[in-house]
């Protein structure tokens, strides 16, 4: 028959693997910040590019920031593993570059953007639906890469993409600048008003966002500039 103490100590044992669970529970549920800057050739600060965590595993989009006016940037709330950073901005070349969470905040060396000076083929991460494409002038964001809810709309959509903010009064903003114009299959959705658009395609029909600054059509026709751009 078992003595006294070596039943106290069975006892215990249920205790200390259940202590052990709940310490593993605790660490899989952290989540770190992590921190950066965005600059130039020149060394400045990039303001608006879009800084996005993808897992490394399926370049499915983990979490996602903006840099500010000096070029930094904070990814909140990621948890522990692999992931790649995707800092794009319209008229530069995309980077990419790896990096881990372990345990902690992260502060990742600056990254720094090239102008884009020609048209380069479209880079593939590791996965079949590259979230965002940045071609020359124009930012471009895969629609199958954001999950949304059944029957939502277009204007849901939207609010799920990096760099793009939509208001509560329906009002568009795309890399800090408001949107003038919404374009479907290259055409005007009835009438001038993006609301019109966004608030009554269902997401499920679009295949891709494009974000650039469309000229008028003086400039179109003519070919010379004319400063009256409108985001598109």
């Amino acid at each position: 028959m078992p003595s006294s103490s070596f039943r106290t100590l069975l006892a215990a044992i249920p205790l200390l693997l259940i202590g052990v669970v709940v310490s593993s529970g605790e660490l899989a549920a952290q989540q770190f910040d992590v921190r950066g800057t965005v600059l130039d050739s020149t060394g400045s600060g990039v303001q608006g590019a879009m800084v996005v965590a993808l897992t490394r595993s399926d370049s499915a989009i983990a979490a996602f920031a903006s840099s500010g006016g000096n070029g930094a940037y904070t990814i909140k709330g990621l948890p522990r593993g692999n992931y790649i950073l995707q800092v794009t901005r319209t008229g530069f070349t995309p980077v990419f570059r790896d990096f881990a969470v372990t345990g902690a905040n992260l502060e990742i060396a600056a990254v720094s953007l090239e102008a884009r000076v020609v048209e380069l083929d479209e880079l593939v991460v590791n996965a079949d639906h590259v979230p965002i494409i940045n071609k020359p002038d124009t930012l471009e964001y895969n629609a199958l890469a954001f999950k949304t809810r059944i029957n939502a709309t277009a204007e849901e959509l939207l609010k799920l993409l990096p760099g793009i903010q939509v208001g509560s009064d329906g009002t568009i903003t795309a890399q800090g600048k408001t949107v003038q114009k919404v374009l479907v299959d290259g055409k005007e959705f009835f009438g001038r008003d993006p609301k019109i658009a966004t608030q009554n395609l269902p997401a499920d029909a679009i295949d891709k966002v494009q974000v650039f600054d469309k000229r008028s059509d003086m400039a179109e026709f003519t070919g010379i500039e004319d400063g009256n751009e409108e985001t598109t």
